[in-house]
């Protein structure tokens, strides 16, 4: 990106890991679908798949975790928006079944937060509702 700028740099004081992780999280304003879209349309940017490589979290886990304000405020409509977004980039439907650290897919996320427009449209894409996590909860 101009200027030096990655999306990969890791936030050391962030849970979100890297500049991408934290531009996800914060999905509801116009703006960051507009920069999303920007990125997306780049051929010279390199969007990272891994938004937190330590805790094995993926853009598809970042957009289905939990978040007051996505949730209050995020439409169903923006939630797809964003997705499909990120599939023009990572197109694989393998992809939307990699498991974080604990083996939670994004479809576990989205489950857990009671994010309906992500499950539908995760399992619309292709995600097994099958995989297992290692931890206890969804055991």
């Amino acid at each position: 990106m101009d200027g030096g700028a990655t999306l990969t740099k890791q936030n050391p004081g962030g849970r979100r890991g890297n500049a991408l992780g934290e531009l996800l999280y914060v999905v509801p304003d116009v703006g960051i679908v507009d920069s999303l879209e920007w990125l997306v349309a780049r051929p010279d940017v390199s969007i990272p798949f891994w938004t937190n490589p330590a805790n094995g979290l993926t853009v598809f886990h970042s957009i289905c975790s939990h978040n007051p304000v996505r949730t209050r405020f995020l439409r169903r409509s923006d939630f797809r928006v964003v997705f499909h977004l990120l599939r023009r980039v990572f197109p694989d439907p393998r992809l939307l079944d990699a498991q974080d650290a604990c083996g939670y897919t994004a479809l576990h996320y989205a489950t857990v937060t009671a994010n309906s427009a992500a499950v539908e449209t995760l399992l619309e894409a292709g995600a097994s509702p099958h995989i297992r996590s290692s931890a206890a909860i969804f055991k």
